[in-house]
Formats: C-alpha cells, structure tokens, sequence
C-alpha cells in the first residue's frame, strides 16, 4: 500500500488505514495504536508499556482525526491502557467537528509493596471500601458471574473504570443495575465516580459503556444501619428486595449476618429479622407496602434462523434486544417505573419460534400499567384488565 492509497483510504473512513497513519508517528514513542469504525463512531485505542498521556494524546488524536476530513466519521472515542490491561487507564468522546472535551491529567495510582501488605490482612469487604480494586471486582464478580459475566476494575482520581467480558456483549441495562447496586451499598469514599465499559471476550474494543456518579458519603456515625435512626432501614430494606427480585437467596442471608454481626444487641437483631420478613412477604406478593401484584407469561418470537427445538436461542438482527437478560419495565399512569424484571433464557419451542419467560415481581396497584420490553413499543393495560388477564402476559414477535 503506498503512501498516497494510505492517505486517500483514511480520508474515505478506512480505519485500518488511519491506524497505520497513526502508528507511523506513535510507534517512536512505544506507543501503538488500532482503530475500528462503526456507525459513524472511529474508536481508538492507544497501548504502551504505560498507559500513554490522555493530556497529550487525546487533543493530539482529535487534531489527526478531524484534518482528514472523513465525512464517514462523526465522531471518536478514544482509549488509553497499558499493554496487556483489559481495562482502559482512561477514555475520551468527542464529536469531529465540534467542540473537543476537556481533557485531564491521569496517574495511574498503585499501592506500596507495605500497603498492600496490610491490605490482604482485610477482609475482602473491607480491602473494597478502602479501593482496593482487586477486591472490587471480586465483589463485583459474585454478583455478575451467574450471568457468564467477568469483572476487571482500575481506580484513578476517584474514578472506578470496570470491563466487564462475556462470551456475548453484556446486557447493558442489566449489567449496570447490578454494578451500580453494589458499589452504591459498598461506600468506598474512594470512588466518587464510575465508567462501565462492556465488551465480548475477544473483541478489541467495547460495544458500550457508560458512565454515573456514585452518591456523596454519609457521615461516619450514619454510616452503619441504626435503630436510632430508623430512616437508614431504607438502606437495609432497597438491597433485600433486589436480592428477593433476583432469587439470590444466599446473599440476602449473608446481609443479615453480616448486620447482626456488627449490631449484636437484641433490639438491632429483632428490627433486622423484621425487615427481612417484610421483604420476603412483600416478594412473595402479600399486599404490604402495596407491593401485590406478580406478572408472568412469555414473549414468543419468530425468525426464520430458529431450529432446533429445545436448544437456547436469542433474537438476532433487528430483534438483537430480544434477549436473556433484557430488562422488563412496568411504569405506572404517572410515567413512573414501580417494577423490573427480566427475560428468562429463550428456548426453541417450534420451526422458527424462540420462547423467552417473563417474570416481573413486587407491582403495586395504578389505574394504569405500561410495559417496556427492550426497544420494543410499550404495552399498556388497565389494572382491571391486567386482574381479568390473572396478571398473565403473553406476547408475541414477528407474527
């Protein structure tokens, strides 16, 4: 390929092309760069020995990529990791002919040989909220290992980036809810905010992420659940449902040890055993709260690449989000959502037809219900229908 065709396939989009562009002014510095292109988006992503300088590189790689003029390329995400990392060091989006973000300073933050030693001497809980990331992603990984998802964390500036890899692309609403759920009851002060990127086993680059703010620390006294205070049994009481929603039955027992473990007094303990049989009635549809209410059915769908009757299947092409996993969500007549579910893993039940269970729990009374079902249009039902339905829902695709 000569130097003109290198030019001129750049300039057309051609991602290949522009990393070789690239590589022939960053390789002198150890710094090796690969690209991909895809609807719209150039992702790039630069690897050294250490992580390469986001202050440096990011301006200069929006500078390269904007003079080419490529109309193909709207706008670049660009990754910075050290060789042989999963997780970036740091990223950055801009749009090519607009405005360029702020860029900032990274240091990649390591703990001394004396400090880790200490922290071993912890126990895995403990090493999390004093950022350690390894104890990070474990913690993470008990949750997301069920879902054939595996965690990698780097923390920098109070900022927690966590790739999380699966034989499939992570269902990102899930896979977020589940993130965002532990970091938000583990209260690390050292994270302040979060990116989540995932990615399938194998691919150099991640097909989604995304990024949110943790909530501000209490103070240390409001920190522990307390009797005193009974406003902090919403602490207590938000995790335990999630747990129940999900089945996780171990875990829900492992929060009640570990709270009367650190709350050993009678009153504590009778207030705990409370909460956790509140929530179990609540789960199992008993109207406390007013949380009684349970959907169940399927979605059915139809494509001509099913076959095989009994084996595993997931919507493809245009019906990509149809699949395990896909999150379920039942708003109320005010817009709000009161519920969430998920599809169960989809089976082949005939020629051409993949059938998903659907399994929404803890839906209190409203005049009126609206279902979400990945990018699919909303279902709306009174409650009196959805009694007369015996809160059953069948739906059907590509019929």
């Amino acid at each position: 390929m000569t130097q003109p065709n290198i030019l001129e396939l750049a300039k057309q989009g051609d991602a290949k092309a522009i990393a070789l562009l690239l590589n022939r002014q960053l390789q002198a510095k150890g710094i090796t760069a690969a690209a991909s292109l895809k609807d719209g988006c150039l992702q790039v992503m630069l690897e050294a020995a250490e992580a390469p300088s986001q202050q440096v590189l990011a301006a200069w790689v929006s500078k390269s990529i904007a003079g080419l003029g490529a109309a193909s390329i709207e706008k670049v995400k660009v990754y910075g990791r050290q060789t042989g990392a999963k997780v970036p060091a740091w990223s950055q989006e801009f749009e090519v002919a607009g405005l360029k973000l702020p860029v900032a300073n990274v240091t990649q933050g390591r703990a001394s040989s004396s400090d880790n030693t200490e922290s071993n001497q912890l126990s895995l809980k403990e090493r999390a909220k004093l950022g350690d990331v390894e104890a990070i992603a474990s913690l993470l990984n008990l949750p997301l290992q069920n879902k054939g998802i595996t965690a990698t964390a780097s923390l920098q500036d109070g900022c927690l980036q966590v790739m999380l890899e699966g034989d499939r692309v992570p269902d990102e609403e899930v896979s977020i809810r589940i993130v965002r759920r532990e970091l938000t009851n583990l209260k690390a002060g050292a994270i302040a905010s979060v990116k989540v990127y995932g990615q399938q086993v194998g691919e150099d680059f991640p097909a989604w992420n995304r990024e949110f703010e943790l909530k501000a620390e209490v103070s240390s006294d409001s920190k522990k659940l307390s009797t005193d205070k009974f406003a902090n049994l919403t602490d207590l009481l938000t995790p335990i449902i999630d747990l129940l929603r999900e089945r996780k039955f171990k875990e829900l027992l492992d929060i009640g040890k570990n709270y009367l473990n650190e709350n050993p007094d009678r009153q504590k303990r009778l207030i705990v055993v409370g909460v956790i049989v509140l929530a179990t009635l609540t789960f199992k549809g008993i109207p406390f709260l007013g949380f009684n209410h349970n959907i169940k059915g399927s979605l059915t769908l139809k494509d001509d690449f099913f076959g095989g009757v009994g084996q595993f299947c997931n919507g493809k092409g245009g019906y990509g989000d149809i699949k395990s996993g896909r999150q379920v969500l039942v708003k109320d007549h005010k817009g709000e959502t009161i519920a969430t579910g998920e599809l169960g893993t989809g089976k082949i039940i005939s020629d051409n037809h993949c059938q998903f269970a659907i399994e929404v729990n803890g839906i209190r009374k409203a005049e009126f219900y609206t279902i979400q079902i990945g990018r699919r249009g909303d279902l709306t039902y009174s409650y009196q229908e959805m009694k007369d339905k015996n809160w059953e829902l069948n739906v059907s695709l590509g019929d």
